[in-house]
């Protein structure tokens, strides 16, 4: 073996051994930093048809009128370590499923929900490092990470990352933190001046399920890159790690700058996908938008627009 597989080996060993309640923040920072430093990530652009679905729970809230009130929260709001932030650096979180959006949350039954429904309207840098496997990037390339150790530092990320942990903040975090913080920040964008330090975003597999693929988008990228399709409130009546069942409270795809303009119902309830999986968009205020079901919303139509 050589001196830098066991130095690797050795900074993986220290990593894992961490108390992480009473760990360095800044430490662990820099020790991911020396892992993967002189690997090649490969980062893809994102655009397309793709959506993202995003819940706010909304027990504590009132109603929101504004978009900002269903995007990522003000930094003063992040107190503590999620999966992809540090305290103070929030992120915009969502899933490729609407049901995976709900399950992340940790909504249980009873619970009411604004589900909101999100397009790329500007294409933005996507790594997928953390999940490799049923991107539809186009990718010719197997991995998005690539050095002589790399078979030692994918499983040690992946598993890093697939570790379930029971809270929306949690010490816990801080290593999963330190690696999304390293992976979404100071990439050079050749577009720009070579002293312009931008930021990606990351794909990667839900701890819940593998089917699922979450999204850790940077807020200011998220901003200029997502449009906001679709919100309804929802009351949820059921969920397991299988289905999620709930009563639509209120719907719309009518905004006004970032003003929500609510319908009062189940008016402009979104289409369910056609069977190759695409969405349907159809004409709406001298543009296009998000096509809405044209009939009557039934339990069992909602239920199948939320597991699909």
């Amino acid at each position: 073996m050589t001196d830098s597989y066991l130095d690797l080996r050795d900074e993986l060993f220290k990593l894992n051994r961490l108390d992480m309640r009473r760990a360095d923040y800044q430490a662990i920072l820099h020790t991911v930093q020396r892992i993967i430093a002189g690997f090649k990530i490969e980062l893809f652009s994102f655009s397309g048809a793709g959506l993202m679905f995003r819940a706010r729970p909304g027990n504590k809230i009132k109603k929101p009128k504004d978009i900002s009130e269903i995007a990522a929260p003000p930094p003063h709001c992040v107190t503590g370590f999620q999966r992809c932030n540090p305290p103070g650096i929030p992120m915009f979180y969502a899933s490729n499923r609407r049901i995976g959006a709900l399950l992340e949350t940790g909504v249980k039954a009873g619970d009411r929900v604004y589900l909101s429904q999100w397009s790329i309207s500007q294409p933005f840098p996507l790594s997928i490092i953390l999940h490799t496997t049923g991107t539809n990037l186009n990718s010719k390339v197997d991995s998005s990470l690539s050095g002589p150790q790399s078979e030692i530092i994918v499983p040690f990320l992946d598993r890093i990352f697939t570790t379930r942990i029971h809270s929306d903040f949690s010490d816990e975090y801080k290593l999963t933190a330190a690696i999304a913080q390293i992976l979404t920040t100071n990439w050079w964008d050749p577009k720009s001046t070579p002293d312009n330090l931008e930021r990606c975003a990351l794909h990667y597999s839900s701890v819940i399920r593998s089917d699922l693929i979450n999204f850790a988008v940077p807020v200011e990228m998220a901003a200029r890159s997502l449009r906001l399709e679709h919100v309804m409130e929802l009351k949820v009546t059921s969920i397991t790690d299988d289905t999620v069942e709930a009563v639509i409270k209120d719907s719309t795809r009518d905004f006004s700058g970032t003003k929500i303009n609510w319908s009062g119902g189940c008016r402009n309830v979104p289409m369910l996908r056609a069977p190759d999986g695409s969405w349907t968009i159809t004409k709406f205020k001298g543009g296009w938008g998000l096509g809405v079901h044209d009939g009557p919303v039934s339990s069992d139509y909602v239920s199948k627009l939320l597991n699909e």
